[in-house]
């Protein structure tokens, strides 16, 4: 990686977009704004600063031809998209905020937002805040973004809850998310189908230390 870049509290994040490797992370040296470093054919470009504030790592995912760059602030979940272009190009200069029916006005995320693309759709999962710990989801089909909703197994209101970060994949068909309980002893899975029913397990394999 860059021998300029350094990320100030987590990992970068990072996605294959045109065969070009992009890299976004916090960068230190400027107190919380984004670095952003393509990679190809075996070379990094030069770091651009985006003008985005992140007091938490980001996230990239591609959807429908566009790159996705997902990060949380004070405010909320905010968004920006970058277009291949042969000429080169940016991150929109302005980010948006994820539009919400909270009457709060915004989705409250604890650390970062985890994204991916499942079943045609673009979702967000993310911890909620001010002692709310609930795993939250919400998707965009490209045109119209969903509500957010806490999740819990089908049928119940006993909603996945920690106090950490979580960790998402696509799977056997599935979402798995990975996280810690509010114990902080176990580490907890649970998966969710294409139509967002939501399963329980246990079997994970590991503790938390």
């Amino acid at each position: 990686a860059p021998d300029d870049f350094y990320v100030a509290n987590a990992a970068p994040s990072m996605e294959r977009y045109f065969g070009t490797l992009h890299l976004v992370g916090n960068n230190s040296t400027t107190g919380g704004d984004l670095g952003w470093y393509t990679h190809t054919k075996g070379v990094w470009s030069p770091s651009q600063q985006l003008s985005f504030y992140c007091s938490s790592p980001p996230n990239l995912v591609t959807y429908k031809g566009l790159l996705y760059l997902f990060n949380s602030t004070s405010s909320g979940i905010n968004y920006s998209t970058y277009q291949w272009s042969a000429a080169g190009g940016n991150f929109t200069a302005q980010q948006k905020a994820v539009p919400t029916s909270d009457p709060n006005g915004y989705y409250g995320c604890f650390g970062s937002p985890e994204v991916l693309t499942f079943n045609g759709k673009l979702y967000c999962f993310h911890v909620g805040i001010y002692n709310d710990n609930k795993i939250y989801c919400f998707s965009f089909d490209g045109t119209t973004w969903s509500d957010d909703q806490p999740l819990a197994p089908s049928g119940t209101t006993d909603y996945f809850e920690t106090l950490d970060q979580i960790s998402v994949v696509v799977r056997n068909g599935v979402v798995n998310c990975l996280y810690v309980d509010t114990g902080r002893q176990n580490v907890q899975m649970f998966t969710m189908d294409k139509n967002g029913v939501c399963s329980a397990s246990n079997q994970t394999g590991f503790q938390s230390s």
